[in-house]
């Protein structure tokens, strides 16, 4: 998106620092707006929909916290990202900052070159389908944590692992840490591929689906969290683990560690994977031909006329945004990293997915029992098998659209002590 099409709101009661900011931002194509007070600020907010707000904290009668807390509350400004410009050096000042929504901080005095990255990384057109600006943040010097890695080492270990030619290898020396799912491209290989490599690299854990019934609330502001790829899940006793779309990002370790004022866990995951759970909500209808969360896969429309006729014998939580979405994710890793199978086991209390082959499976992810069930039943549905079925084996395929190239998939239940599972594969 051209800058010239991006708004820029400037709240700052000093003149001279909004003269400094219109001045800078205009020149670099931005549509730039100023308010000298808070209320005022607040009200083009509300009037102009920016693409971002910057905001300074100490003002008189109302600070940023307030009017940052106050943009998040109402629905017509609660998307706009906010990043907040002060002189207060403080970490407390940086979390409070953020714990009110804003989604980043900049010390002043600063750079031209550093406002113009920070605009650059956060003023995207909010009102696009799933916008979410993705950290650009790259390394700090000598920046190689525990777990974190070194960008350069794990260039090199990209070049050793995929082996590309000269041309490729060239590319991979020259990617920069927020441009490190370019590799998809390069490599010819999916994001997923990609994030698993970055985990691996990093001793970590790879997570290929989220579900939603793992996220944490409150660990993390929900407003950094969306507007970093982040997401809070459960980690080992009460302990969240934070699952990291960008791990390459050591700007962004740094803010995670002080709203939480301790170090912490990550995991890794595409940031597509994230991104897809905080739109969970908008996905709308009970049988869209378009899978969520599944990329360009859409469901043959047979197979959707026979979850139309299974849905009005049956309770409709086969269609909850969150069933949806994990139904979605199976099929999506069945069409792009071609497992021989996937296989829904009840266990205990929950269900065991794992993909692979008999004697070679990998573990999925883990569903609990209430949303383990209405997955299988939507698949039994869209398979043409009897939902209510779950002791006697059953047989059923139905098809999928990906790139113009219709694939049919197989399915077949069993019962046991534990529950019905379900194995999901390739037709032959």
């Amino acid at each position: 998106m051209d800058t010239e099409q991006l708004k820029i709101l400037c709240i700052d009661d000093s003149k001279d620092m909004l003269l400094i900011l219109v001045a800078t931002l205009t020149k670099a194509g931005y549509v730039v707006y100023s308010a000298p007070t808070p209320a005022l600020g607040l009200s083009i907010a509300k009037s102009l929909n920016p693409d971002l707000v910057l905001l300074d904290i100490m003002m008189p009668g109302t600070s940023g916290y307030d009017v940052c807390k106050a943009l998040q509350q109402d629905p017509q400004t609660s998307r706009i990202p906010v990043v907040f410009l002060s002189a207060l050096t403080q970490a407390q000042n940086k979390v409070s900052a953020l714990a009110s929504g804003g989604v980043d901080y900049l010390t002043k005095p600063f750079t031209k070159d550093t406002l113009l990255d920070m605009v650059r990384r956060y003023a995207v057109n909010k009102t696009a389908p799933g916008a979410c600006a993705a950290p650009q943040g790259a390394a700090a010097p000598g920046a190689a944590a525990k777990g974190h890695g070194n960008f350069s080492d794990f260039k090199l270990s990209v070049i050793d692992g995929f082996k590309p030619d000269a041309a490729g290898a060239r590319s991979v020396l020259a990617l920069q840490p927020a441009d490190v799912y370019k590799l998809a491209g390069i490599l010819a290989v999916t994001p997923a591929r990609v994030a698993r490599f970055i985990a691996g690299f990093a001793g970590r854990k790879y997570f290929p689906v989220i579900n939603p019934d793992d996220l944490k609330q409150g660990v993390l502001p929900l407003k950094f969290a969306v507007q970093n790829n982040i997401a809070a899940v459960a980690g080992a006793g009460e302990a969240a683990l934070i699952v990291l779309g960008h791990p390459f990002n050591f700007e962004l370790h740094e803010m995670i560690r002080s709203l939480l004022g301790a170090d912490f866990e990550f995991a890794v995951t595409e940031p597509a994977n994230i991104s897809a759970l905080y739109r969970l909500n908008e996905e709308h209808g009970s049988d869209s031909q378009r899978v969520p969360g599944a990329g360009g896969i859409v469901i043959e429309e047979a197979a959707l006329n026979r979850l139309r006729t299974a849905v009005k014998s049956a309770k409709n939580e086969m269609n909850e945004p969150r069933v949806k979405y994990l139904t979605g994710k199976l099929l999506q890793v069945l069409a792009e990293e071609k497992p021989a199978e996937i296989r829904l086991e009840a266990q205990g209390a929950c269900y065991l997915v794992k993909t692979g082959a008999p004697g070679a499976y990998e573990e999925f992810a883990r569903f609990n029992r209430t949303t383990g069930n209405m997955v299988l039943a939507r698949l039994k549905a869209l398979g043409g098998m009897d939902i209510l079925e779950r002791s006697k084996p059953q047989a059923g395929s139905f098809g999928i659209v990906r790139s113009a190239e219709l694939s049919r998939l197989s399915l077949a239940t069993e019962g046991g002590a534990a529950g019905e599972s379900l194995v999901l594969k390739p037709a032959v």
